[in-house]
């Protein structure tokens, strides 16, 4: 009996997706073979935030299955209440990867590294030793479970014509980066790696020994103080639960007779979803990022047949919304420094440009305060419909597209604190100097602090120092930097700046943290049954969709796919 209760749970656990991936070690995997790499890379180049279409943004649902509205009159309240239980997936999960890197790959190799690829990520920057060598692939999954609750009510009472109609989705979405343990490394089990004195800290310091574990945010190394605080990759499927939207319109029908009609709506969207907090790279998002939303809408049917049990018609809804500007934290590139700059190590400087002995993780300067918004947003379907008797089948295509962010940073807001204080680009700069003896040839073993920048250097790359100057030493010392060599003639000189080169706020490049603009195409289908001529009238209904890029070269929209099963009653 134990043993069968162990091996269920061992199913349990397998099928459900959720094993723990600290089990993944990349030390014990660097033998792995990863999948081939996909590349690709967006004309509107790299971005930090994905922003798919809200799950609340559903018109498709929201109305399957509806029929001919009931007449209201003046003694008489008609109304609609459903329920539906949807489930989507997304498809090409390459091109989230490539959003986001370029690449369904990301390949690291130290700064010693000799006949190092120049396109591969710099690996000192994550924590890594400099003779590091490895890779990490991804295979992003979104998953959202969805309620849709939805409730519409005739107001002829009131104003003939008039309707109200509230929806509210319950969305449970899981995000999965796909990394588990897909890694490739040449750290040797058996070894210690450190980076060499003088380079990340006076003596000393142990590297990271995978790449899973530098991005995972709980590193610190060398004078840093603090590990990631933002953008850090997450291991695993991250879950998380809430409503999306509010949607509530109010409507007039201003056309109707018995084969057809129209209606003109205004349409408010309120937020309950979260917002982009940056906090991981691959961040569950329910909802639109909790943006206001106002614009008109127009719907309506008319019908092409009907005769008898037999009816065939056009149906038809879209409204066009603005989304209103609202507080998020975004992570920004640096502007020069190219694709993941955010990710490079940053020295801190006092008032006199003097390195105060702590580095920053560059994408803690980098993620700042914002309002977002601007945007314009459409949604709209046309799908033909054919009802017999109480059965109903409909087919369709939905529109959605929305316009690029507008994005300016808040810098009285979060992170406040930083903005009084100084930082540059460390590239492969030390953080202090050795002190060389050339009368004895060896080190004095007395070093001092190093104030150089490197602002042209990249995530790939290092570059010459900013402003070089001697260090100035006693006669007979010279000033070694961390990767000199010992030996007279190959001895490598250590460069102050004179003076480091600082970076502020206009240096971050606003494009990389804003969505750009999006379209899809949805193919969708509905059955439904109706029980019809009672006072209440039940339905039920199950459908299926299909959603694709309709920008594929932008790489900005999910591409997924759904099913869905709904209830209904009108009255």
């Amino acid at each position: 009996m134990n043993r069968f209760v162990k091996i269920m749970s061992i199913l349990v656990v397998v099928l459900s997706g959720e094993v723990n991936a600290e089990r993944c070690n990349g030390i014990s995997l660097k033998r792995n073979r990863l999948p081939v790499a996909k590349k690709r890379v967006s004309p509107c180049g790299l971005r930090t935030t994905f922003i798919p279409r809200s799950q609340g943004s559903d018109k498709v649902i929201q109305d399957a299955g509806w029929r001919e509205y009931l007449e209201g009159c003046d003694e008489r309240v008609w109304g609609n209440f459903s329920i539906a239980l949807g489930y989507a997936h997304s498809r090409h999960s390459e091109r989230i990867a490539q959003y986001f890197f370029g690449s369904t790959h990301l390949t690291f190799s130290g700064s010693q590294v000799p006949l190092r690829n120049p396109t591969d990520l710099l690996a000192d920057n994550f924590g890594l030793s400099p003779r590091f060598k490895g890779a990490i692939s991804f295979k992003p999954v979104i998953e959202s479970i969805l309620m849709n609750i939805n409730y519409e009510i005739g107001l002829d009472t009131w104003w003939p014509g008039l309707y109200a109609r509230l929806n509210v989705p319950v969305v449970t979405t899981r995000w999965d980066f796909g990394i588990h343990c897909n890694e490739m490394n040449n750290v040797n089990e058996q070894e210690t790696s450190v980076f060499p004195a003088c380079y990340m800290a006076q003596e000393e310091v142990n590297t990271s020994l995978s790449i899973r574990d530098a991005l995972s945010g709980n590193l610190i190394f060398g004078d840093m103080q603090q590990p990631l605080s933002f953008g850090t990759f997450p291991c695993g499927r991250v879950k998380k639960t809430g409503l999306a939207d509010f949607n509530f319109i109010v409507g007039m029908r201003f056309h109707e007779n018995e084969c057809s009609e129209v209606r003109g709506y205004v349409e408010v969207v309120a937020p309950a979803g979260n917002h982009p907090r940056d906090v991981s790279v691959f961040e569950p998002l329910h909802g639109n990022g909790h943006l206001w939303e106002f614009g008109p809408g127009l719907g309506g049917h008319f019908d092409i047949v009907r005769c008898g049990y037999h009816i065939f018609s056009l149906y038809f809804n879209g409204s066009l919304t603005t989304q209103f500007d609202h507080f998020q934290t975004r992570t920004f590139d640096l502007i020069g420094n190219g694709p993941l700059s955010r990710y490079m190590i940053l020295k801190e400087f006092n008032g006199d440009r003097v390195y105060n002995g702590n580095l920053v993780n560059g994408i803690d300067f980098t993620t700042r305060a914002t309002r977002v918004g601007g945007s314009i947003k459409f949604d709209g379907y046309v799908k033909a419909v054919y009802f017999y008797d109480r059965a109903g089948f409909e087919l369709g295509y939905n529109c959605y597209a929305r316009s690029r962010e507008k994005i300016r940073i808040q810098d009285d807001l979060f992170p406040s604190d930083l903005n009084n204080r100084r930082f540059g680009i460390k590239g492969t700069e030390g953080v202090c100097y050795r002190i060389f003896d050339t009368t004895t040839g060896t080190l004095t073993g007395r070093t001092g602090k190093l104030n150089s920048t490197q602002h042209r250097a990249t995530i790939t790359r290092a570059a010459l120092t900013d402003n070089p100057c001697a260090v100035e030493l006693a006669p007979g010392e010279i000033a070694l930097a961390w990767n000199s060599p010992l030996t007279q003639g190959e001895l490598l000189p250590a460069l102050q700046s004179c003076p480091p080169i600082l970076i502020d706020t206009d240096a971050l490049d606003l494009n990389s943290g804003a969505s750009p603009r999006q379209l899809t195409h949805k193919f969708f289908a509905h059955f439904s049954y109706t029980a019809l001529n009672r006072v209440w009238e039940p339905q039920i209904g199950c459908g299926a969709m299909i959603e694709f890029d309709g920008r594929p070269r932008l790489l900005s929209a999910l591409n997924q796919w759904g099913l869905w099963f709904k209830g209904a009653i009108s009255f």
